[in-house]
């Protein structure tokens, strides 16, 4: 298997355990349960169900307590002018990672900035240190290496411009 760790910090500020099994299909695996051990430690139960599965064979392992993440705004500041009519909402995080385990681990990390479909509205001034940024959805994602017992930190920012008279409301 390939082990591989995934976040998403906007909704959870925990980091999961993924293995990857590729030619799955030598093993004669039957629909079912399954009980999962990860380095003689019991993990869980999965079901299993060949006929609907790709590819490569994904199983979750569940939160690894060993790599924490945690996602800290760093700027949230209003800028409302009494000249103009237009409000600057300045949005900013950091999101920081340790890895406790002995060894270095592969993780995944979306998060993301609003996209406006409202021409009044605009996201300007984006700043990130992301691999990739879809500009579509918002969608950010980090692919980073972290070696063991190392703490890593990524950044992103945005502004958003808007009427005074728009009343906004920004959950993350």
């Amino acid at each position: 298997a390939t082990f591989s760790h995934y976040a998403v910090p906007l909704v959870q500020d925990k980091v999961y355990l993924t293995a990857e099994i590729r030619d799955w299909e030598s093993y004669d695996l039957l629909p079912g349960e399954a009980q999962i051990y990860y380095f003689g430690s019991y993990a869980g139960k999965i079901g299993i169900d060949p006929r609907t599965t790709a590819e490569e064979l994904l199983i979750s392992l569940g939160v690894d307590p060993a790599v924490q993440i945690e996602r800290i705004t760093t700027a949230n500041n209003r800028d409302k002018s009494f000249f103009g009519n237009m409000v600057k909402w300045e949005k900013g995080y950091k999101i920081k990672i340790r890895n406790q385990k002995q060894d270095a681990i592969q993780l995944k990390i979306l998060d993301r900035i609003p996209v406006s479909r409202n021409s009044e509205i605009s996201v300007e001034g984006v700043h990130h240190d992301a691999q990739n940024l879809d500009k579509q959805t918002g969608i950010l994602t980090w692919e980073i290496e972290i070696d063991s017992k190392k703490e890593l930190e990524k950044y992103f920012n945005y502004e958003i411009k808007y009427p005074k008279s728009k009343i906004l409301n920004i959950n993350n």
